[in-house]
């Protein structure tokens, strides 16, 4: 037989007060070794059992760390050498993002159903993600807590335009009148 399989294990990421980034991932790769006596059983099985059936589960994460000899894929006699630049996949899940090690980069690929996201969100999520790991990459010991899961952009938006609620009212009435007023207005 050829072909790939695979079986997509669930698990819940749970966190804990003053919990530190390293030891969530600690505790991922356990929980990880853990489910894999449970891998005979098929997510589909899973979700059949489940009241939610497959809203059970709406994002995916994979890290594919099979190996690859690059060496053997080099052009040299006979051999192989090929990169996928882009390419168009298609997911189960409302979100799928993989992850890989290339050499000594981390690569993501990032599928999302496209009724349910526009391109916009998919790009700020992306961009969370990068916070979150320059986050972490600058203080691995740090707590969950002091990550920083929103880019400068963002935390000047809802500090600076969210948050620019000066308004003109009238200076001449208590609040109780001004709302008296709203309500004479639009009494329904």
């Amino acid at each position: 037989i050829v072909g790939l399989f695979i079986n997509t294990i669930p698990i819940r990421v749970r966190s804990r007060e003053n919990m530190t980034m390293l030891e969530l991932l600690n505790e991922l790769q356990n929980q990880g070794t853990e489910s894999d006596q449970y891998s005979y059983c098929s997510l589909a099985e899973i979700q059949s059992l489940s009241q939610q059936k497959n809203e059970l589960i709406k994002v995916l994460y994979a890290f594919e760390n099979y190996f690859v000899d690059e060496e053997k894929l080099k052009v040299e006699e006979g051999g192989l050498s090929f990169e996928i630049e882009s390419g168009r996949g298609q997911t189960s899940y409302d979100i799928t993002l993989s992850a890989y090690l290339k050499g000594d980069n981390l690569i993501f690929n990032l599928l999302y159903n496209p009724h349910l996201y526009v391109k916009e969100e998919i790009q700020s999520i992306l961009s969370r993600i990068q916070a979150v790991l320059e986050s972490f990459a600058a203080n691995p010991n740090g707590k969950l807590s002091e990550i920083e899961v929103i880019t400068e952009q963002e935390r000047v938006q809802i500090l600076g335009e969210f948050n620019n609620t000066a308004r003109e009212y009238a200076k001449d009435q208590t609040v109780v009148e001004l709302l008296e007023e709203q309500v004479r207005k639009f009494p329904h």
